[in-house]
């Protein structure tokens, strides 16, 4: 079914209880639950209709005071986000399980994209680095990836020593031994050098993330593109002391040229 079909049974369904709805319903609450009862999700099923950060928007919009504490949560994450120049990924994680702990529906996974869009849209501004932070969650496609890799090695270094005995031993097997993919917090942080050397990207523990959840790890994506869909980057520049900074940045639907995101 297509997204216009969808649009009409879920308007003339809402429009109708608009005529029994009390004067004080949650207009908001109203139209999400109209569309939950009809296909399953407030985001509208699962046809293209993803909402990454896992929001649960009706829970957030039917309390008042739910509501309060997840802006705030917002407001504190995005400060923090803003204000730590140089966060470390524990610093990161800890400052996440603060976040989502206040955010109904969002947990440590999908919360790792709440900086990600704040700071594609402008929210923030500074230290835009501090977004490209990411962490494997145990259990996830990324943590599961990382381990069957890593016991790939371990098992290829212990042939190795086995094969080699005369060679492979000492300060060496320990080195090699050594060597491998880590996927809790402190470790993690030695996976994305490796991985960025031997692929040539940018040391962000986000693109890392991603290559061992959507590329070699168990989950099958898809990306999708949709007419006047605008694109976003974070691009790396100079600012005028010549440091290096990031900027968002967005090139709208038939343009040729990216402009700094302004949030609205």
């Amino acid at each position: 079914m297509g997204s216009f079909a969808k649009l009409f049974f879920i308007c003339e369904e809402f429009v109708s209880k608009l005529d029994v709805a009390a004067k004080d319903t949650n207009l908001t609450v109203l139209l999400l639950a109209t569309i939950k009862d009809k296909f399953g999700k407030w985001s509208g099923g699962p046809d293209h209709r993803g909402h990454p950060t896992s929001l649960d928007l009706i829970a957030i919009y039917s309390d008042d005071e739910v509501h309060a504490k997840a802006l705030l949560a917002m407001k504190t994450f995005a400060q923090m986000m803003e204000n730590n120049s140089k966060m470390t990924i524990l610093e990161y994680k800890i400052l996440l399980d603060d976040t989502v702990a206040s955010i109904p529906g969002v947990g440590l996974f999908y919360g790792q994209n709440l900086g990600l869009y704040l700071a594609l849209c402008g929210y923030i501004t500074k230290n835009l680095h501090n977004s490209f932070l990411c962490f494997p969650v145990e259990g996830y496609g990324s943590s599961q990836a990382i381990e069957k890799e890593n016991a790939a090695i371990a098992a290829e270094v212990e042939a190795l020593a086995k094969e080699d005995s005369a060679t492979v031993k000492g300060p060496l097997l320990d080195l090699m031994r050594d060597f491998g993919f880590k996927a809790d917090p402190n470790g993690f942080k030695k996976t994305v050098r490796i991985i960025s050397v031997f692929t040539g990207l940018e040391s962000r523990p986000y693109w890392v993330e991603c290559i061992f959840c959507d590329c070699i790890g168990p989950s099958s994506t898809s990306d999708w593109l949709f007419k006047g869909q605008s694109m976003f980057w974070i691009f790396k520049t100079e600012n005028e002391f010549g440091e290096t900074v990031f900027v968002a940045r967005e090139k709208m639907a038939n343009s040729l040229f990216y402009v700094d995101v302004v949030s609205k």
